[in-house]
Parts: structure tokens; C-alpha cells; sequence
């Protein structure tokens, strides 16, 4: 992103007077052929934001075109309780939804690409790509749309479904996630921003176990220690890396 701003900022300098006979020419030929134009990241802009503050109802969930789904991937279908879990987190996110033709079948993806960066799960080759953290979990479960508090969790796989709205069909890509539940040490390790969670225990199946993909932070590393003799998930968030 620094990357692209800066790009920006020097593009918008006035092309200097010296030798400006000689070279204008020629960076002129340059932007017609050779150099593609600056992008337009205001948009990029708008769905980066959809992972931080609050979760509003918005079109630009729809906005997929900055999410690749990567092999291998199948078709697959949900329980009566998984689609019911569903159904609940597009009401959150959509306004209009005609649940009637949101069907089981979706297709299934082992990763995602979202503005450049690639996230696993545990249908992919690394189980440690599957650790994600994302504001989004509440209490036993539910989704908690006014959270700030960013969680890790475990991606088991992707989902992208087509649903109709306003009778349109249109594209959403979930993540299918297992919410690692708090520990009563989490904030008392003193080694920078590293957190501690329970490392096998998991808040229960529900809405808040399917997420947009958008709705995701960052990664994180996690590795299992020992902290006054248990077995725990130490977190450390990951920089979040955006190549557009």
C-alpha cells in the first residue's frame, strides 16, 4: 500500500521544465505503450476497510474481484444446521436476501487470494496458513457485528456460493472457521504483541462460523507451548501484506 501511495504522489509532480524538449517525447511514447496506467486503489481502499469497525449491511461484499479462489477445490454441501448458520451471517451482512435460493451445494476451495495474499486451511498442504484473526466472534457462537476485538481462528476451507438479491444472483466467498476460545492468560505475556488462547478448545458451531473473507485481518503464527504446566496456542499477529 506504502508502495502505491508513493507511486501516486510522484505521478502527480509536474514534469520538469529541464530538458523537457528532449525527454517528453519519449515518456509520452512510454505511457502509450509500455507503462500501465496508476491504478485506482479507492476502491481497494473501501474493502479493506470492511475488516476493521463495525459490520454494516453493503453491497461491496459482493466485490470479489480482488479475491481469487485456488485449487483444489470440489463440490460440497451443508448440514440443515450449517446452511440455518449461514443463512444468519448473509442477514447480517445483506439486506434483501431471498433465502429461498440459497441452496446446500456450494463449492469448496483449500485457499483464498485476497489483494495479493494468499490464506490456507486445513484443506490446504500447511495447516499453519489456516490461522486467521478477525474481529467477528461474540459470545457461544454468534456473531457480534459491533466487535472490535480481532480473534484467531482456524480456516477448515472456503465456500463461495452464489445467492439472489433483489432478484439478481451474485458471488460471496466465506471462510468456513473455528473460533479458539479465550484463555484467562491471554494478556500476560510479556513478549510483545504474542497472545495465549486455548489450544484445543473452540467456541460452538454458529453463524459466527462462517465469515467473509474480506472480514479477515491478518494471519498469524501459532505455536503450541507450555505456560504453568498447560498446554496452550501462543498467537503472534502477522503484518497484513497487500500486493495490488
Amino acid at each position: 500500500m506504502r508502495k502505491f501511495l508513493r507511486d501516486q504522489d510522484v505521478r502527480d509532480l509536474p514534469f520538469p521544465a529541464l530538458f523537457r524538449s528532449q525527454l517528453g517525447p519519449v515518456f509520452r511514447q512510454m505511457n502509450n505503450t509500455s507503462m500501465d496506467p496508476l491504478p485506482d486503489i479507492s476502491s481497494t481502499l473501501d474493502l479493506l476497510s470492511l475488516s476493521d469497525g463495525p459490520v454494516t449491511k453493503s453491497d461491496l461484499w459482493f466485490d470479489t474481484r480482488l479475491c481469487t479462489c485456488i485449487a483444489p477445490n470440489r463440490m460440497d454441501y451443508l448440514d440443515k444446521d450449517e446452511l440455518n448458520f449461514l443463512l444468519r451471517s448473509y442477514s447480517t451482512l445483506l439486506e434483501g436476501v431471498d433465502i429461498t435460493c440459497v441452496t446446500v451445494i456450494f463449492d469448496r476451495y483449500a485457499s483464498v487470494e485476497f489483494c495479493g495474499d494468499r490464506y490456507g486451511s486445513l484443506d490446504s498442504r500447511s495447516e499453519r496458513s489456516s490461522y486467521v484473526i478477525a474481529p467477528w466472534v461474540g459470545v457461544g457462537g454468534q456473531i457480534d457485528p459491533a466487535t472490535t476485538d480481532a480473534r484467531p481462528a482456524v480456516v477448515h476451507y472456503y465456500l463461495r456460493q452464489n445467492i439472489c438479491l433483489h432478484g439478481e444472483l451474485k458471488s460471496l466467498v466465506m471462510a468456513r472457521v473455528s473460533w479458539f476460545q479465550k484463555h484467562p492468560d491471554r494478556h500476560r505475556h510479556d513478549s510483545g504483541n504474542t497472545e495465549i488462547w486455548c489450544k484445543d478448545i473452540f467456541e460452538p458451531l454458529g453463524p459466527a462460523s462462517f465469515i467473509p473473507v474480506q472480514r479477515i485481518q491478518r494471519k498469524f503464527v501459532g505455536t503450541v507451548q507450555t505456560w504453568r504446566r498447560e498446554n496452550v496456542l501462543f498467537a503472534l499477529p502477522l503484518e497484513r501484506k497487500i500486493y495490488l
